[in-house]
């Protein structure tokens, strides 16, 4: 497999995983959002949460590839 082949094998699986960690998230959002209804802050701190997450997930393969 030459290395064009193999850049783009590997973008199209991480485009496919953050689809599904998309997917995965608004799932989970209207979940709590359903569950809590009228509590505004419980579905502020489970987005941040995620979003911490996933933050620190982009931070970890920044600093990989460095």
């Amino acid at each position: 497999m030459n290395k064009y082949a193999k850049w783009i094998t590997n973008i199209i699986i991480t485009l496919l995983l953050v689809f599904v960690a998309l997917i995965l998230t608004i799932s989970i959002v209207y979940i709590v959002n359903d569950s809590f209804k009228g509590r505004d802050t419980i579905l502020a701190g489970c987005i941040g949460f995620i979003g911490a997450i996933i933050g620190g997930a982009i931070t970890y393969v920044g600093v990989n590839k460095t």
